[in-house]
């Protein structure tokens, strides 16, 4: 059989915004006022004011891989984007804070999937609470 490999173009991301130094990836269908809402709640729960994080919502066609080239950023939650979308040497548990290149990064499920379920949501906020060094209790 002959086979072809086709090069596929990815859109790079190579900035965020002044002072942010955190980013919410989530897909391009969650980009709706409840998910922002959801978002904002969260963060400010994790006592993080608006100006320090970023939502980045995708299509599928952005290099998530360049996230960890952005010197400026020090954590990272991923919504509904599966850990296989990067080349890592291990597989990543969801809702496990982890420190990859000095970044630490959580996975979690899709905004969509967590809506109903307290249990997801309650790991994601332990999660949180280990990766931006929050107190145990609260």
């Amino acid at each position: 059989m002959n086979y072809r490999l086709y090069n596929v173009e990815r859109t790079s991301i190579s900035s965020c915004k002044s002072g942010v130094d955190a980013v919410l990836v989530l897909n391009k269908e969650d980009d709706v006022p409840e998910t922002h809402a959801f978002l904002d709640k969260v963060m400010k729960a994790a006592n993080r004011d608006q100006s320090t994080y970023e939502k980045l919502f995708c299509s599928g066609e952005e290099s998530l891989s360049d996230l960890f080239q952005i010197d400026t950023l020090n954590y990272m939650i991923f919504f509904g984007i599966r850990p296989s979308n990067f080349d890592l040497q291990f597989h990543p548990k969801a809702y496990h804070s982890y420190e990859i290149f000095g970044k630490k990064i959580v996975f979690s499920g899709g905004i969509a999937w967590m809506k109903d379920r307290a249990e997801d949501k309650k790991k994601l906020w332990g999660a949180m609470k280990i990766m931006f060094d929050l107190p145990s209790k609260g």
